[in-house]
């Protein structure tokens, strides 16, 4: 009875051993399992948060246009016609929220730039091409090039040459 006895203390010793085992296992792959999905969750987080910021940041657009008309147009002119069609076309909630600006206009060339937010570029493109006259004289306001940068836009302003 000895040999068995011992045989059966050294089960019991073997079985809480691996019990032991077992839960020790268990807690570390909970553990493991936890830092993955907290891992998980920050990666879904700053997901949004990057989502969000991008849908928060207003970028500018320059939009580069020509006006082709026999008549010559000055800076106040041109800037009111865009502000005015803007808002009748689009409305005055989308008007604020586009604020399309006329930040540059040279009247020897009949030539400007606005500045409108990236999210309104393409309403600013296909106005200028509705605009057909300004202060009740005939014209066309052509789009050349948009661009992300003044400094560019500037650039390419002068760059066509007068033709």
């Amino acid at each position: 009875m000895s040999i068995d006895l011992q045989i059966l203390y050294t089960l019991i010793i073997l079985s809480l051993a691996l019990s032991v085992l077992a839960i020790i296992l268990d807690i570390s792959r909970t553990q493991v399992l936890s830092s993955k999905v907290s891992k998980l969750e920050n990666l879904v987080k700053s997901l949004f948060s990057r989502k969000e910021r991008s849908i928060k940041k207003i970028r500018k657009r320059y939009i580069v246009f020509s006006i082709i008309s026999k008549h010559r147009y000055k800076r106040i002119e041109v800037e009111e016609a865009i502000r005015r069609a803007f808002s009748e076309m689009f409305g005055e909630i989308s008007a604020a929220k586009a604020d399309p600006q006329l930040i540059y206009f040279d009247p020897s060339i009949q030539r400007g730039v606005i500045r409108v937010s990236h999210i309104y570029k393409d309403h600013v493109i296909a106005l200028l091409g509705f605009i057909r006259e300004i202060n009740g004289r005939s014209c066309l306001l052509i789009p050349i090039k948009t661009t992300g940068t003044i400094r560019k836009a500037r650039k390419i302003l002068y760059t066509l040459g007068k033709k």
